[in-house]
């Protein structure tokens, strides 16, 4: 078994959609993350409290792991 690999929850659409968004734009506030992916709250938090991110003074952005593996899910 490859423990390194992402399992097929880590891989829900939405949450690589997450990443993809922060790879492209960097650090991003909650709210903003939410409106532009067309999330509820409820649903961000469950897809944003993952090892694929990180807060930060500017907002959630990708993690170490968030750009190996988050990146590669998609």
């Amino acid at each position: 078994m490859n423990f390194n690999r992402p399992r097929d929850a880590d891989r829900d659409p939405a949450r690589v959609a997450i990443a993809r968004h922060l790879a492209a734009t960097g650090p991003t506030a909650g709210d903003e993350l939410t409106e532009v992916l067309g999330l509820t709250p409820e649903r961000f938090w469950v897809l944003i409290n993952h090892p694929w991110f990180e807060i930060t003074g500017k907002g959630w952005q990708l993690s170490d792991h968030g750009r190996t593996e988050g990146l590669e899910a998609g």
